[in-house]
């Protein structure tokens, strides 16, 4: 229906007798001028008009004004006025509620003001109209959309008031499914300013990620804070949430997505959007609790340094104790701890860094750790060096690397770090343990820990432990699994004897392919050490044994290395036979002073003998001339004569 002002006018005062109801002067085009005619025409009869719809015209704020009038009109029996989407805003909402306070008397019963815009005040007002006792509005219609007047009314019994009366929403676990699922419907819709609004713990999925963020884009003006937390967001319901990061007209501020399954591709889409959109309000970001991959760290730091981005604040570590030990040690190394992936603590005093704010730190996924290296031993105690342990079980899957610094393990020690080695996530390949006081049962316990998953363990140092022989059985039958892959084994001053030499040779008999370095000095291997030779002559691996298997075994140096003389011929090229490196102990006072032994083939496959003295002080010459270095040259040049002939 089209027409002027005045045709309206018109047919108006010449409806004196009719009694009016006019429902269809929607979307007529009608403007302010053509309102204010309406209403002069209303007031010369007002007596009939029950009900009256200028929906989707654009009225405004000026055309409401002169519906004023008609308003305070004290013989208007007027009942039902309805002006959505009629560009109307705060100012015109004030003036309604003004209109109608003032007149008790006016027989107004229901008001539609869906799809305008009602500013930060607007709501209110009306909304206190309908608790006035005084005032006979009884339904007031913001709402556009059905599903969205549904939720309003779900959620105001849940909170015990209007959540369109509200800046700051909480909803977190309060409401089921079917509300989350309207949830959006509610948020897009103009009348809906929340400010900041908390959805954790609400059960949210990546389809309800995706309409909630289409939803606030839409009415985005608004929002300063969203706590999305402890929903399984996944990187999926990010992306969507990185729409409304990019999207220039967004106001939002401060977003809280911790402990939403988020993985690196998640953060790059999160770095991504906020450096794609320099005018981004955000300047607090929460992602503590997700798992940011080997890049997502870098990526939003680096985005930090950017002096276009208002980043301030990048929450990664769950607890005040681990961002404790972030500060601490962020001072001692001048560079981003959670950039790092080695910590070598031996030069650490424990009032630079408490065990507790480090335990924090090493359960967070954000601290990815390779290579880890504890306090000088005796800086804590056996409990604190258990309950580092414990802090690496709960974030194993980085660590390659571990040395205790042979600061000692209790027996809460030992099975925390078999449940450590146990763990399907773990990846160790570097095992130091020396000096930690490993012994009998805990022997069992680690070895049992070894056995059940095997196949990434590539070092391991045990030295200076009671291992005994009856220890080393229990790690022989490591070493006996195919899926072994050991390769440097240390067992120096473990107290090892004939019988767990024996052992060792039998295990390594069975799988010794991997092994290239055995270290057994200050060991009383006794004549087993024929066995263990033989097992691996062929094996390339690099013995160190000391002068104690001279006056141990009853054979001498010779019948230790004879199949020297019977190997080297099958020998196919240089080296590839066994090589045995002989530390000899020098004897009488302490020089430092070690001789080194290297035993191999040549080009022409015939025995070689190399040595080479290694000084850890000034060289002695008296040394080099020791008695017990001419007795191993000796037998060592007579093997090699003997083969030579």
């Amino acid at each position: 229906m089209k027409g002027t002002a005045c045709s309206f006018s018109l047919f108006l005062s010449l409806s004196h007798s009719l009694t009016l109801s006019l429902r269809r002067l929607g979307n007529c085009s009608i403007t302010d001028e053509a309102c204010a005619a309406l209403a002069s025409a209303f007031r010369t009869n007002p007596s009939h008009l029950r009900e009256l719809d200028l929906s989707g015209n654009k009225v405004g704020n000026s055309g409401v004004k002169h519906l004023y009038k008609l308003l305070t009109h004290s013989k208007s029996p007027l009942e039902k006025l309805h002006l959505s989407f009629c560009s109307i805003k705060e100012e015109g909402y004030a003036g309604l509620a003004s209109v109608l306070k003032s007149n008790p008397s006016s027989h107004l019963i229901e008001l539609d003001l869906r799809g305008n815009d009602p500013g930060n005040i607007g709501v209110k007002m009306l909304t206190d109209l309908l608790e006035d006792h005084n005032c006979k509005l009884k339904t007031l219609r913001l709402l556009k959309s059905s599903a969205a007047e549904e939720v309003c009314n779900s959620l105001t019994k849940v909170l015990g008031i209007n959540p369109l009366l509200q800046r700051e929403l909480d909803l977190s676990g309060k409401i089921g499914d079917s509300e989350m699922n309207k949830i959006s419907d509610l948020l897009q819709d103009s009348h809906c300013r929340t400010q900041k609004l908390k959805l954790n713990k609400s059960s949210i999925t990546e389809k309800v990620c995706a309409a909630l963020s289409s939803a606030l884009c839409s009415n985005y003006s608004h929002l300063i804070e969203l706590d999305l937390s402890e929903n399984k967001l996944g990187n999926s319901g990010v992306k969507q949430i990185t729409k409304l990061l990019s999207d220039s007209n967004s106001n939002l501020e401060k977003l809280n997505i911790s402990d939403c399954n988020i993985t690196g591709a998640g953060y790059a889409d999160l770095a991504s959007a906020l450096k794609s959109n320099p005018s981004s309000h955000l300047i607090e970001l929460d992602l503590r609790g997700n798992d940011p991959g080997d890049k997502g760290v870098e990526e939003l730091t680096d985005l930090q340094k950017d002096p276009k981005c208002k980043l301030k604040t990048l929450r990664l570590l769950k607890s005040s104790d681990a961002e404790k030990a972030y500060n601490c040690l962020n001072m001692l190394l001048r560079k981003n701890p959670l950039l790092q992936k080695e910590l070598d603590l031996s030069r650490t005093e424990l009032k630079d860094i408490k065990v507790q704010q480090l335990c924090a730190l090493l359960e967070d996924p954000h601290y990815r750790l390779k290579k880890l290296k504890l306090y000088k031993s005796g800086n804590i105690t056996e409990r604190e060096c258990a309950a580092l342990i414990s802090a690496l079980i709960v974030n194993p899957s980085h660590l390659r690397d571990l040395d205790l610094n042979e600061n000692k393990l209790n027996e809460s020690g030992v099975q925390k770090l078999c449940i450590l080695l146990k763990n399907h996530l773990c990846k160790l390949e570097k095992l130091t343990l020396n000096k930690t006081s490993i012994k009998g049962k805990g022997c069992a316990d680690l070895a049992s820990a070894l056995s059940s998953k095997p196949s990434h363990l590539r070092e391991l140092d045990l030295s200076e432990n009671e291992i005994e022989d009856l220890g080393l059985k229990h790690f022989c039958a490591v070493l006996k699994a195919q899926e072994c892959k050991l390769e440097k084994l240390l067992l120096k001053n473990c107290g090892i004897e004939e019988e767990g030499c024996a052992a060792l040779a039998a295990a390594l008999k069975s799988n010794s392919s991997h092994l290239k370095e055995l270290n057994l000095c200050e060991n009383k291997l006794g004549i087993s050490l024929n066995e263990l030779a033989e097992v691996l002559k062929n094996s390339g691996c690099k013995i160190q044994l000391d002068s104690t298997f001279m006056t141990r075994i009853k054979g001498g140096l010779k019948s230790v290395f004879s199949w020297l003389g019977g190997t080297a011929e099958k020998s196919k090229t240089v080296g590839e036979t066994m090589t045995v490196k002989t530390e000899m102990e020098t004897g009488g006072e302490d020089t430092g002073d070690k001789q080194t032994m290297e035993i191999g083939v040549d080009e022409a496959n015939r025995p070689t003998v190399q040595s080479a003295q290694e000084t850890r002080t000034e060289r002695n010459p008296a040394v080099e001339t020791s008695e017990s270095m001419t007795m191993v040259a000796d037998s060592l040049r007579k093997s090699q004569k003997q083969f030579t002939h």
